[in-house]
């Protein structure tokens, strides 16, 4: 449990950064996409044309509503022999022009989170018990909070989760598996690959009070969960 601890503090120190780093969300373009308006500065006339913005540029979010203000911090070229047909259309530029965009019309598809503050829901498939090897089943855990940059070869999100928990106490291949309510505390790094594939490797205990967790031979312990393929955070 104290090694738990020691581990969880050390990826909260990692996660938790200056504020000023904690504030800017920076987003990446998943695939190449039109539709960019952009904000005529004070006294210029409004410019109907629709720009594209490359795959791997990045914008940060100013503004949300019906519609996102956006602030390219990056653009990307084009690959005109993957992509021809975007060679020839006008592109959006970086740093001194704002655009907006309907929400509508850019999905969740078309772009990702490239470094900032990251949160949402954890779940872990199968639990591999440090104590003696056993595969326990997983569960969904509570909120998750975490930091995402390059912190290694590719942008990946070192996290920490905290809170009540249902933690099923019977065999993953178990009928009826019993699920009971505790305290679980875990942390590790999860590598998006795309929005829905993912790879992560996590590490936590679970505590159960009374007689549930005399009862229950993982109380305290050390598991850790890996998984390719699994959504481990929503």
């Amino acid at each position: 449990m104290r090694n738990t601890c020691l581990v969880l503090a050390t990826l909260l120190a990692l996660v938790l950064p200056t504020s000023a780093l904690a504030d800017a969300q920076i987003y990446r373009m998943l695939t190449s996409w039109p539709g960019f308006k952009e904000e005529p500065r004070p006294g210029e006339p409004v410019n109907d044309t629709l720009y594209l913005a490359p795959k791997d540029s990045h914008f940060i979010i100013l503004e949300r509503g019906a519609s996102y203000l956006v602030r390219f911090t990056r653009v990307a070229a084009i690959n005109a022999q993957r992509s021809p047909g975007d060679a020839g259309k006008p592109r959006v530029r970086a740093k001194d022009l704002n655009y907006s965009i309907s929400k509508d019309y850019l999905s969740d598809h078309n772009y990702g989170l490239f470094s900032g503050l990251d949160y949402g829901i954890l779940t872990l498939p199968y639990k591999l018990q440090l104590k003696n090897k056993d595969i326990t089943a997983g569960a969904t855990l509570s909120g998750f909070v975490g930091y995402r940059q390059l912190w290694l070869f590719a942008p990946s999100t070192i996290l920490v989760s905290a809170g009540f928990a249902g933690i099923p106490t019977t065999d993953p291949n178990a009928t009826n598996v019993e699920t009971k309510l505790g305290l679980t505390l875990a942390g590790g790094i999860v590598f998006p690959i795309t929005n829905q594939f993912q790879i992560g490797i996590i590490t936590g205990m679970d505590h159960l009070g009374g007689e549930s967790g005399k009862q229950y031979p993982f109380n305290d312990r050390q598991w850790l969960s890996i998984s390719i393929g699994t959504a481990f955070t929503k």
